[in-house]
């Protein structure tokens, strides 16, 4: 009921009077035909945060009910936003079995992408709304959910220019998948959150008396780098500690136009020390996804540390754009800055100049490095998911339990069949250690086990070098 409050008022807030009218009844009218509306409120409110259009939201209305009388819809949808709903529910209903299609799934996004790419807010908003049941997923269910999340909702945000969105779902699923380092990174980053505000004080105080000063209009927020971002850059690095990393912490400054951000970047490298091999100018030359920013690092002294701060500058535009998507940026761009433009015309040229930075092959290839095309992910016997490197053996999964597990091991139990401990795991099995009193550990067993980490333990034993 609250969330149904909540969209509601948000679909009052956004659109006119009319239109919030229309949205209503049709609500309350599918409600009174015993029409449960609880998902679909969740994916309007999340459509709404992403993109404030009014066919879309109506159209939402009508997915994922199929038992509505043609009648009610005729009554509600316009011919727009029935072609609208058809569109929809063509992409959604293959992306819920992902293994066997996520070559028709692409082919379907990359079109909408080009033809409709309001379909696309939904799909995103559609996996978003996901997040309220991963409790009642079995475990396989999970590992397919966390691999939607990651392998097509991140890159397809990254594509569409939402980097919020997109650090959002890789998040989710490593949450999902990954459950130990999640929890450390956030304990780290908690340990670092603190030392924020003493951080951005210094900082910020410093950079608004210098704006101030050369009259320059600005707005200044800030922002800690998200658990997911954190794990990938430390494990390039071969590092498990956030003070590997120089940019936990960003400012980001905004301001009217392109020339002011050059002068601040120039003004920030005259009073703080930075990092010169971390300046990056996306704004002459903008990502694949329209991202446009100039980005650089200085440093800030805490006590005995001296802490790197990344500072994001972009103008109102650059990060309306980065924040909502470069459709939902052109759509609106009229009512936000008051600029004269024909948008179905602009939406087409900007959508074509995307384009030419890849195929429908390349259109949902993830942004960085895939953690499914390293990695499986098999569940012990209480369910508990456990991330193994691809290739890994039973003996690898009971080392990973515990090395006493592992030291006793006999076999397993690999869903519900005896297997030796030789044998290779793959996505989603599930499997409960056999082990015996008596150590069975051998010097054979080096070479049974796949993992590096599993491998120097049983060296270990025999006094081998690692």
């Amino acid at each position: 009921m609250a969330n149904e409050k909540s969209a509601l008022q948000k679909v009052k807030t956004v659109f006119s009077d009319a239109e919030y009218k229309r949205f209503f009844q049709a609500a309350k009218t599918l409600e009174h035909h015993k029409i449960s509306l609880k998902k679909t409120f969740f994916i309007v409110h999340h459509i709404l945060a992403m993109i404030p259009d009014f066919d879309l939201v109506m159209a939402s209305l009508f997915v994922h009910n199929s038992s509505i009388p043609s009648n009610i819809t005729n009554r509600y949808l316009n011919e727009f936003q029935k072609s609208l709903q058809e569109k929809i529910t063509a992409i959604i209903d293959p992306s819920l079995q992902l293994s066997e299609q996520k070559e028709a799934l692409n082919h379907l996004l990359f079109e909408a992408f080009i033809k409709e790419n309001r379909v696309l807010y939904y799909f995103l908003a559609h996996l978003l709304s996901q997040t309220k049941t991963t409790q009642t997923l079995s475990p396989a269910e999970k590992i397919q959910y966390a691999q939607l999340l990651f392998s097509i909702g991140a890159p397809l945000a990254y594509r569409m220019g939402l980097h919020e969105i997109k650090e959002t779902l890789e998040s989710m699923s490593f949450a999902l998948l990954f459950k130990n380092e999640y929890s450390e990174i956030q304990r780290q980053r908690n340990e670092y959150i603190e030392k924020e505000h003493i951080i951005l004080r210094r900082l910020v105080g410093k950079l608004r008396y210098l704006l101030k000063k050369h009259n320059i209009e600005f707005t200044i927020k800030n922002r800690v780098k998200n658990i997911y971002s954190i794990y990938r850059k430390l494990k390039k690095k071969g590092k498990m500690h956030l003070s590997a990393l120089s940019d936990i912490f960003a400012v980001r400054v905004i301001v009217k136009d392109p020339l002011q951000c050059y002068i601040i970047m120039g003004l920030l490298h005259q009073h703080f020390p930075y990092i010169p091999g971390k300046i990056k100018d996306y704004i002459s030359k903008p990502k694949s996804n329209a991202y446009q920013s100039l980005h650089t690092t200085v440093e800030v002294p805490l006590d005995d540390e001296i802490i790197p701060v990344e500072i994001q500058i972009r103008t109102q535009e650059m990060d309306y754009t980065a924040s909502a998507g470069i459709a939902a940026h052109i759509l609106y761009k009229q009512n936000q800055y008051g600029k004269n433009i024909e948008n179905k015309k602009e939406m087409k040229k900007k959508m074509a100049e995307l384009l030419t930075h890849f195929s429908e092959n390349s259109f949902l290839q993830a942004a960085e490095s895939d953690i499914f095309s390293q990695y499986i992910f098999v569940f012990g016997k209480d369910s508990t998911v456990k991330s193994l490197t691809k290739g890994a053996t039973v003996l690898d999964f009971a080392y990973t339990v515990h090395t006493d597990i592992g030291n006793h091991i006999t076999g397993a139990l690999i869903n519900g069949k005896q297997h030796g401990i030789e044998t290779k795991l793959h996505n989603g099995d599930e499997v409960e250690i056999c082990t015996s009193l008596v150590t069975q550990r051998s010097e054979k067993w080096i070479r049974i086990a796949h993992m590096p980490q599993v491998k120097k333990i049983i060296r270990s034993y025999y006094h081998q070098d690692t």
